[in-house]
């Protein structure tokens, strides 16, 4: 091997480096890598996701059924929203306190949004009033609701001569005897 000729190679294949502008202060920025970087948290988000619901409709039920339980017939007006207001600040330091800050924020986000929506309904909004379904899917008159009986209906249905709707004799009410002590009967006579 030939020790000069090995020499050669090697300095042919340096690079020069630039020379630099003394006139510039100019610095050359690092390039930026635009690899993707893998989130290892990707399918966790939507059950973060589901978890913050549960958290916030957690804290609106304990909003709405707290002070109903409590306070019963006298939930009404202001009493009815300081009570409110002082379960959403207890349930969402609670929340935070043994389930974590977020726990804690979605629980007072609920509660909150379950007091906005009850002040409102109650003193600026007609649309609840309106809306209100008379039991029907209505949550809130379940309670108010009568007992369910057997009914009798046909599509289209079926009319006798004088126009009237044809019941079957087993869907129709039993009658009610008249007796003297009946509501509104007082003053006349049974006859």
């Amino acid at each position: 091997m030939n020790p000069q000729r090995s020499n050669t190679v090697k300095k042919a294949h340096k690079k020069k480096a630039p020379k630099r502008n003394p006139g510039f202060a100019f610095h050359k920025k690092a390039k930026k890598s635009h690899r993707r970087r893998r989130n290892p948290n990707l399918l966790s988000r939507p059950v973060n996701v589901l978890k913050q619901g549960a958290f916030a409709l957690a804290g609106l039920i304990l909003t709405r059924q707290g002070p109903q339980m409590l306070l019963k017939e006298k939930n009404t007006g202001i009493l009815g929203y300081g009570a409110n207001l002082v379960t959403v600040f207890l349930s969402a330091a609670a929340a935070a306190r043994f389930l974590g800050k977020e726990a804690g924020q979605a629980v007072g986000i609920g509660g909150g949004l379950y007091l906005a929506n009850r002040i409102i309904s109650e003193n600026f909004s007609p649309i609840p009033k309106a809306l209100a379904l008379s039991g029907v899917g209505d949550a809130a008159a379940v309670g108010t609701m009568g007992a369910l009986v057997p009914a009798h209906f046909t599509h289209p249905p079926a009319y006798d001569a004088e126009g009237r709707v044809i019941v079957p004799t087993a869907y129709r009410p039993a009658p009610v005897p008249i007796t003297a002590n009946a509501p509104g009967m007082a003053g006349r006579r049974a006859g």
